[in-house]
């Protein structure tokens, strides 16, 4: 566990390394999560896990900042969608308090995703 800015975060998380040991969940489903820089198309961190939840997202950005400090630009956007991990008060603080802007995607109808 670390501390950045007032808040305690986890940098281990469990990591998704055996597909055989889920086969009695209802949902076999895994989740990604990349970070990318819109202008780069960089990755700047990645999480592939069974369930991904606010402190994980957390510890994934604490990561990024640590690695990426100094070549962030004055202004960062943080966009997601307005999944619960995203959205929790935890995650907000944290992101207002490392000075990183918090938008939420849209959704768009079918005829304008492409499907």
């Amino acid at each position: 566990m670390q501390t950045i800015g007032g808040h305690s975060v986890v940098l281990e998380a469990e990591p998704l390394t055996d597909f055989t040991e889920r086969s009695t969940v209802t949902s076999l489903n895994a989740l990604l999560l990349s970070v990318l820089n819109v202008d780069s198309r960089l990755v700047l961190g990645t999480i592939l896990r069974w369930s991904i939840g606010k402190e994980q997202v957390s510890a994934l950005f604490a990561d990024i900042l640590c690695r990426y400090s100094l070549s962030l630009p004055e202004l960062v956007t943080v966009r997601s969608d307005n999944g619960s991990q995203f959205v929790a008060r935890m995650l907000r603080e944290f992101l207002a308090e490392m000075k990183l802007n918090q938008e939420f995607t849209r959704l768009a109808p079918p005829s304008r995703t492409g499907t």
